[in-house]
Formats: structure tokens, sequence, C-alpha cells
């Protein structure tokens, strides 16, 4: 089997208002893998990470951990273990962050690979 060459990456989130918010921006022929993330909201609420083909506007959106419940100052989040991703975005899609209600703040790590 090839090697891939993933590109590593860390986001700061610092939501100023509820809604979308890219993670990481799409790269054509490209995956998104999120290896952990860490929300922290300032309000009761629901959060989703998706996928999306054209943030905040009219795009095909891909729930990747469901819609979860968030409760103002209670973390959310997941790690995985080693390099094993705990969600995969679509090819060529960007990484996103929706919110209802809630902002949120905190952070999200993986990587980006070759499709």
């Amino acid at each position: 089997m090839a090697k891939r060459d993933k590109n590593l990456w860390r986001v700061a989130i610092d939501q100023s208002a509820a809604g979308e918010t890219t993670l990481v921006a799409a790269a054509p022929g490209q995956v998104h893998a999120v290896l952990g993330f860490l929300l922290i909201p300032d309000a009761d609420g629901t959060a989703a990470i998706q996928s999306d083909t054209v943030p905040g506007g009219a795009g095909t959106e891909t729930v990747h951990t469901g819609v979860m419940n968030i409760k103002a100052g209670v973390p959310v989040g997941f790690r995985s273990e080693g390099d094993e991703p705990c969600l995969v975005g679509l090819a060529g899609e960007a990484l996103v962050l929706e919110t209802g209600t809630a902002t949120v703040s905190g952070f999200a790590y993986g990587y980006t690979e070759g499709a």
C-alpha cells in the first residue's frame, strides 16, 4: 500500500455568533480527518461537525457527528487513539462546525490527505 502524505492541522474555535464556522477549507481531491475536538458552549443549544460543499451558502451538508445537544459551560469533546480519526469528511468539501443558539470556543485537530 502506498504511503499517503498527511498535512496536520489544528484550529482554534472562537465563534462570535451562532451558525456556520469553517474549520478547514475545501481542498480538491482531499479529505479532512478529525483526530479530536473540544467545544465549550456559552449557552444551551446544538452543535454539529459536517462536510459542506458551500459553507454559509446553499450547499449540500453531510453531518458527521449527528446534532449534539450542548449545555452552557459543559465541555463536549472527543479524542482518537493513535492516528485513527474519529470522523472523516467528504472528498473536496470543507469541514464546518454549525451551532444553533449557542456560540462555542475550543479547538479541533486532525489531518488532510488525498482521497
